[in-house]
């Protein structure tokens, strides 16, 4: 077999297609913008005769011929690596909330005891209380998000799949490890905090426009959820 390189689509729906060294890959280039369209099996798709130029990407916002070569596809993380990702982010949430509720025990900001008796007072104050460890806890996880995403490109869960979010920009650039920086990072975690806050006043409502948020991944093509066409990343296989 021929080596790994971009040639010419057979399916002639794009302009190049990605050759394994033994297989017709579901990565495709167009004027050296890399998407994603898998094949059938019915296409019958023989091996390339002979290896074709390299496509290029010509830099957005920069002026003269300055271009990198595309010479290798970029694996974009698996929902699967997304998915378990989150798990793990989550699960790191559940033990954050015990232990900020754990040490609001300890403080005048904590929900009453349920042998208490009944009043207006007491439960005024409960509500009280519920509300700052909802910001606390919303403040917390921004920090947890923003923070590493911002700085590392990856959370907790991210490191754990060796997975990380990249800037739309650097696909194809030296660059490609940069972390997405502040704007970005604030955006991919403010967009599924804003759509799941209508949960805490019409039940289900926002616990599923949350989950829809994170699930899109699924069928777009080129696995992006909301939050990331919003802050224009990508989540990619680390290397």
């Amino acid at each position: 077999m021929s080596d790994p390189a971009w040639e010419s689509d057979p399916t002639t729906r794009h302009e190049y297609r990605w050759w394994d060294g033994e297989k017709w890959t579901e990565y495709v280039a167009d004027d050296g913008v890399q998407t994603l369209d898998p094949l059938t099996g019915a296409e019958n798709l023989k091996p390339p005769q002979s290896r074709s130029s390299s496509p290029t990407r010509r830099l957005a916002g920069t002026t003269g011929q300055s271009a990198f070569p595309l010479d290798h596809p970029v694996a974009l993380a698996s929902r699967t690596a997304r998915f378990g990702a989150r798990l793990i982010d989550m699960a790191v949430f559940v033990v954050l909330t015990v232990v900020l509720l754990f040490a609001l025990h300890f403080t005048d900001v904590r929900p009453i005891p349920i042998d208490e008796p009944y009043d207006s007072d007491s439960y005024e104050a409960y509500v009280r209380s519920l509300r700052s460890v909802i910001w606390v806890l919303i403040a917390a996880t921004a920090i947890y998000e923003i923070a590493l995403t911002a700085l590392k490109g990856q959370t907790i869960g991210k490191m754990a799949t060796r997975i990380q979010v990249v800037r739309a920009g650097d696909l194809f650039q030296p660059e490609l490890g940069r972390p997405p920086l502040w704007g970005r990072s604030f955006l991919r975690w403010a967009l599924p905090t804003a759509l799941g806050l209508p949960g805490f006043v019409f039940p289900v409502v926002g616990q599923v426009l949350w989950l829809l948020c994170y699930l899109s991944l699924m069928w777009d093509r080129e696995r992006q959820g909301w939050h990331d066409k919003m802050a224009d990343t990508f989540v990619v296989q680390k290397p």
